[in-house]
């Protein structure tokens, strides 16, 4: 494996935009900081960081859980809406071995991977 210029220039225009996004996305997450820490007390600033980190806590135990009880809470509202029993639809899902309210992959409007 080479490194190749070839490549680099197919890619460059993609790798700046991505580049200037992660700078930015880096500038505006401590923006509030920095103006936060000229304008409150040290103390009071402590509150909002010890705030902010309880808040980013909260959301990494949410995450699985919103993650794993979303797509079946969509498939059951789709269900409904078409008319259908949502438990039945489960039911005969589970008997075919399909263990969610999910479609196949291969219902999926994009191309299965292989």
């Amino acid at each position: 494996m080479r490194f190749e210029v070839r490549v680099l220039r197919s890619i460059w225009r993609f790798s700046a935009t991505m580049l200037a996004l992660t700078i930015s996305g880096l500038v505006f997450s401590q923006l509030d900081k920095v103006l936060l820490s000229r304008l409150l007390s040290l103390d009071d600033f402590g509150k909002y960081t010890l705030a902010g980190v309880v808040a980013a806590a909260l959301g990494i135990v949410i995450t699985p859980f919103y993650n794993t009880v979303y797509p079946r809470f969509s498939a059951y509202v789709v269900a409904q809406e078409h008319g259908q029993d949502p438990a039945v639809v489960q039911a005969q899902r589970a008997a075919a071995g399909h263990h969610s309210l999910r479609r196949d992959p291969g219902d999926m409007p994009w191309p299965a991977r292989t």
